[in-house]
């Protein structure tokens, strides 16, 4: 692993919670969320008289209530997080999470021919439990899912993603630096808004 990438993955799994849990109850209540969630999406995604992409916007909607994009936000964007205004922050935050929960919701299956499974749960530390889901498809690589969840506040909320071993809070945050540092917030905030355009739902 790149050095950058570890320390930028030890920073995070430092980053300070609001509360602690027993971490046998850390799992399974970690474990039960994404079962439900996993359970869910079939139901939700199933053809009906709504379009697929309002079914999607469901899903995402119910995805969402379980992200911490708070957290993820801050620690996406790094030192720009303390000099960025306010409006920056607010534009921000909807675009990632728009962007994160089209990019991702899709990875808890529900759609025609999908198969997944929810492999095992796993403490990561004191504070943080990974929960492993891994999607089939047919004709297409099998994809392998870590859920990194921790409690802040009252509520277990979803901090990361790790994708076929990559975390996307450590992949963006490195892409979106690299743009920063030559164009700045408003460029980034520009980028953005032009993915999610261009980003095409799923088929």
């Amino acid at each position: 692993m790149h050095r950058t990438q570890l320390l930028l993955l030890l920073g995070f799994l430092l980053w300070p919670a609001t509360s602690h849990a027993e971490p046998d109850n850390h799992i399974t209540q970690a474990h039960d969320l994404i079962q439900s969630l996993v359970d869910r999406a079939p139901v939700i995604l199933r053809p009906s008289n709504k379009s697929l992409e309002n079914r999607e916007q469901v899903l995402q909607k119910e995805l969402g209530q379980h992200i911490d994009f708070a957290l993820m936000a801050s620690v996406v964007m790094g030192r720009y997080w303390k000099t960025m205004e306010a409006a920056q922050k607010n534009d921000f935050f909807d675009l990632f999470s728009d962007f994160f929960l089209n990019s991702y919701t899709p990875l808890l299956g529900g759609y025609p021919g999908d198969k997944l499974e929810v492999r095992y749960s796993r403490n990561n530390g004191s504070q943080d439990v990974f929960v492993r889901t891994q999607l089939m498809r047919q004709n297409r690589k099998t994809i392998v899912s870590d859920w990194r969840m921790r409690k802040t506040g009252n509520k277990l909320r979803i901090i990361d993603l790790n994708v076929s071993g990559i975390s996307v809070i450590v992949s963006h945050r490195e892409s979106f630096h690299q743009h920063l540092d030559k164009k700045g917030v408003d460029g980034l905030l520009k980028l953005l808004q032009i993915r999610a355009e261009r980003l095409p739902a799923q088929s």
